[in-house]
């Protein structure tokens, strides 16, 4: 290990830098060396611009991993060899493109707002002259995000953001009853003056209603910052409760699992197991089939 890894491993674990970012930080520094075969010590300004063209242009890499090495290369040269560069004129960051995803074409977009239906003070918006001069002045808006403090204190925050952290789209006591196949659960009628009413559905379609409300991989309920960070969060809640006097919080024991097609038997009175044909013979797995992914052709919205 040369004298110059050693000492960038020893100014990242000083600031406490997570081993994936070291591991991280020490790979690109080696593939910058290696592209001159000389010590980064030994190469200045012309030669990080000349390495960050021929990401961009030969390498071809997205802005992501151009930004990780440059803030392997920033870390190097400003921590570790202390250089006195403007770093962000030696070192700029590409700039990430801002891109909006194509989720629906124009046509399903139209589609979609012929299906709409209005209610009660919004059954104006039914004419479609009148809905998109309600559109428009949206359009027209100078939308400005504006935080201010609860009125009944953190407290209050804790207590509602708390209802969402494990909630799901039905809640077990709106759950009435499962018998032959037909799921009944209470709902609200809004326009029924908030009525709660019954309603019956078959099981496919009360799993495919409660599936419309599971997030798409990549999406989350609610984005923790701070204390409550992903990064060393156990750590720092640990040591809050140290500070405060707290005793450490105590991890019940989880709960034995279970197959779910035993969990199916208990809720529903109906066996996985059993032969569907003969009720008699107990089904036993085979084989598995691998899925088939197929990606969805995406209309042409140009």
């Amino acid at each position: 290990m040369t004298p110059l890894r050693q000492r960038m491993i020893e100014d990242m674990q000083v600031r406490n830098l997570s081993p994936r970012t070291q591991e991280s930080y020490l790979f690109q520094a080696g593939l910058f060396a290696r592209h001159f075969d000389r010590s980064p010590a030994l190469l200045g300004p012309e030669e990080i611009r000349a390495y960050q063209l021929y990401l961009t242009n030969e390498k071809k890499l997205a802005p992501n991993p151009i930004l990780l090495a440059v803030a392997a290369l920033r870390f190097l040269y400003q921590v570790t060899l202390h250089k006195k560069w403007t770093l962000p004129e030696v070192l700029p960051l590409p700039r990430k493109p801002q891109k909006l995803p194509v989720v629906l074409s124009p046509e399903e977009v139209r589609r979609f707002l012929d299906c709409v239906e209005f209610f009660s003070s919004l059954e104006s918006l039914r004419d479609r002259p009148a809905f998109l001069r309600y559109l428009a002045r949206t359009r027209k808006a100078d939308w400005v995000v504006y935080a201010k403090p609860p009125f009944g204190g953190p407290e209050q925050v804790l207590q509602y953001v708390g209802r969402y952290t494990h909630r799901v789209a039905i809640s077990n006591h709106r759950l009435l009853d499962i018998q032959d196949r037909q799921v009944r659960f209470r709902w609200k009628d809004y326009r029924d003056g908030n009525q709660q009413k019954t309603m019956a559905l078959t099981a496919e379609e009360f799993i495919r209603r409660f599936l419309l409300h599971v997030l798409p991989d990549g999406f989350q309920r609610i984005r923790y910052y701070g204390l409550l960070g992903n990064r060393h969060r156990q750590q720092k809640l640990a040591c809050c409760r140290q500070l405060l006097g707290m005793s450490p919080s105590e991890t019940p024991a989880a709960e034995p699992s279970r197959d779910y097609r035993d969990r199916y038997q208990q809720l529903t009175g109906s066996s996985l197991w059993e032969c569907p044909v003969c009720r008699q013979g107990r089904m036993l797995v085979v084989e598995i089939l691998a899925a088939v992914h197929r990606r969805r052709a995406i209309a042409d919205s140009s």
